[in-house]
């Protein structure tokens, strides 16, 4: 073979090899194309979006993604779920599971049915889980209050039935032996009110009631009405004990067996008592008179004054210095401080103060709320602290009644005070939720 064969062989191999080693495969001494494996494809858009879904944050800004990529979906605000989740960019396509997530709050208040008013402490829109309150309207009553609640738009509860207070008439009162009605007339009108009272030759227990005309029946307490007085005989016995004995006192009597008889005791000199004289009287064979533990020998006074408790004043009811045996000195937390119970004693013994109990202590916050008459108090406990909100009801003698004026809530407020007025109710119109007292012939 000569030169020129040789390399024109030796050019043809080295191209042949330069192309095996790119896109040829050589078999069975043939070279045949090599079998190309395309990349993984990224994404090209972010994860969907769903209603009430927003996604958090990418590993990668976007806004192409590549493969292995991955988001965050959470619930967006205004709506809630229970927990978030992570897509991820698998070969052009996002892989995952998506958080279920709802609507939250509700747009407007609850609806409001006639003869009902709705209370709720704060303006639409409310939150999810937040409540109202349903109360019956003035001049409307009915036996229940209610709360409903936000839930996912909805309100969910129950609606108190209420009725025009007016609408209703009740029969006649019902009748008790030896007695007399008064106070009230035909036609018997919703809130009326008939009083009974025993006759002048009768005795009850006890001897006046009443029965309130509530819804068309009348409601009140349990009552027998009125029997006949019976005559009695006054049979006085004489006292066969002899009269007490006090310690440090001198005793004088008019007589020491007949009913009637007086015995007066006087403190000793040199002995102090409070008060320093009593008596006691023969009565049907006892000798009755107020308690009393005679007198004692002057106690030493307290020369150092009582302790001094974190966040609260005292005051005494004997002047110091020194402080006489008895005095008693009262503690109350000062003007922003709260504790319960609102007070407490320190009293001299014989030169030494007894209390205050170590336990009580003034901290800052309010005091006991408001106790307006006809109401209930729940939502709050004591030690009321800055914030606290105290929710009351207009209740008496077992049923609901109307609010007049005032506040439903009361907030305990940095100054410690409580704010907001008493709640004012009508306690002539409540609605009894035991039903209608027995009572006739």
């Amino acid at each position: 073979m000569g030169i020129h064969a040789c390399l024109s062989l030796l050019v043809i191999s080295t191209v042949i090899l330069e192309l095996g080693a790119q896109d040829v495969l050589f078999e069975g001494g043939q070279a045949r194309p090599k079998r190309r494996i395309p990349p993984p494809l990224g994404c090209s858009d972010g994860p969907p979006i769903y209603t009430c879904i927003s996604v958090s944050s990418c590993s990668s800004s976007g806004p192409t993604y590549n493969n292995g990529d991955t988001c965050t979906y959470e619930c967006a605000p205004g709506c809630s779920g229970p927990f978030t989740t992570t897509v991820t960019c698998n070969n052009g396509e996002w892989d995952g599971r998506v958080p279920i997530c709802q609507s939250g709050g509700c747009k407007a208040a609850p609806p409001t049915p006639p003869c009902v008013n709705v209370i709720c402490h704060s303006p639409a829109p409310y939150d999810n889980g937040q409540t109202c309150y349903y109360t019956c309207a003035p001049g409307c009553t009915g036996a229940v209050s209610t709360i409903v609640s936000c839930v996912y738009e909805e309100w969910k509860g129950q609606v108190p039935f209420c009725h025009n207070a007016q609408m209703q008439t009740c029969p006649s009162p019902p009748s008790f032996p030896c007695s007399t009605i008064s106070d009230c007339s035909a036609p018997y009108m919703n809130g009326v009110t008939c009083t009974y009272n025993c006759n002048d030759t009768c005795t009850g227990e006890p001897s006046t009631t009443f029965r309130r005309c509530l819804m068309g029946q009348w409601f009140g307490p349990d009552w027998d009405g009125c029997v006949p007085a019976m005559a009695t005989i006054a049979l006085h016995l004489g006292c066969d004990a002899a009269p007490p004995t006090f310690p440090c006192t001198t005793r004088t009597c008019t007589g020491t067996t007949n009913h009637g008889d007086v015995c007066t005791y006087v403190c000793e000199d040199g002995c102090v008592g409070s008060p320093s004289t009593m008596t006691r009287t023969c009565t049907d064979g006892a000798w009755v008179g107020p308690d009393w533990g005679g007198c004692r020998k002057p106690e030493k006074p307290c020369r150092k004054k009582p302790k001094a408790r974190p966040c609260s004043t005292y005051t005494c009811d004997q002047p110091g210095y020194p402080y006489p045996s008895g005095t008693t000195c009262t503690y109350t937390c000062r003007r922003g401080c709260a504790t319960t119970p609102a007070t407490t004693t320190a009293t001299c013994r014989n030169g030494k103060w007894t209390g205050p109990n170590k336990r009580w202590k003034c901290k800052k916050g309010c005091g006991a709320p408001p106790d307006p008459p006809c109401t209930k108090r729940f939502g709050c406990d004591p030690a009321y602290k800055y914030g606290e909100k105290c929710y009351y009801r207009c209740y008496h003698e077992g049923g609901y009644a109307m609010e007049v004026s005032g506040d439903p809530v009361r907030i305990c407020q940095k100054d410690g005070s409580w704010k907001g007025a008493d709640l004012v109710c009508d306690c002539e119109g409540c609605v009894p939720t035991d039903g209608p007292a027995a009572g006739g012939d």
